[in-house]
């Protein structure tokens, strides 16, 4: 049973390191989804600035002339593409960051289960260990107790007579 004990206790204590090598990949992940939020900020920025020339273009006198009008229009296409472009970058973006902060999460929960596992194998194995202690001490109060009764006899032969009547379902006297 001890031993039982002990290899449910090394394979928790397996489940453990594996956890924390996928909770250190998730954290590796989430430092990689802040790097991504700061991108997105950095793109939501950038988007209002393209938002802001396309009106400065749209209101200056230029566009009335003429042939300022087809290369501002061409100007604007090309940045109304631009834009189109980055929101599916920012938008590609957030869901790369729930994903990280969901698999974050995940892994943070099987880690905590894995713990208290272990600590609650930990704790049987202390009440184990206990009761082993307790036994073997008094096994060997047996042991003395049976030398002194037996001084001048056979002790091992007294042993297996015990042994036998203990099989056969008496009770030594």
């Amino acid at each position: 049973m001890l031993e039982e004990n002990q290899v449910s206790l090394r394979e928790e204590r397996t489940k453990s390191s594996e956890l924390t090598i996928r909770l250190n990949a998730a954290e590796m992940a989430a430092k990689g989804s802040k790097d991504l939020a700061l991108k997105l900020r950095e793109v939501v920025s950038e988007n209002k600035q393209l938002e802001m020339r396309v009106k400065e273009l749209c209101q200056s006198p230029f566009i009335k002339e003429s042939g300022d009008r087809v290369i501002i229009g061409t100007k604007i296409t090309l940045l109304e593409k631009e834009l189109e472009e980055r929101l599916y970058t920012v938008n590609d973006y957030k869901e790369r960051v729930l994903r990280a902060e969901s698999e974050l999460a995940r892994t943070k929960q099987e880690l905590d289960l894995a713990n208290i596992e272990r600590s609650k194998l930990k704790d049987e194995n202390l009440v184990l260990n206990v009761k082993l202690s307790e036994k073997g001490k008094y096994v060997d109060d047996f042991d003395e107790k049976l030398k002194v009764l037996v001084q001048d006899k056979d002790s091992e032969a007294f042993m297996k007579a015990i042994g036998m009547m203990k099989l056969e379902g008496r009770q030594p006297v």
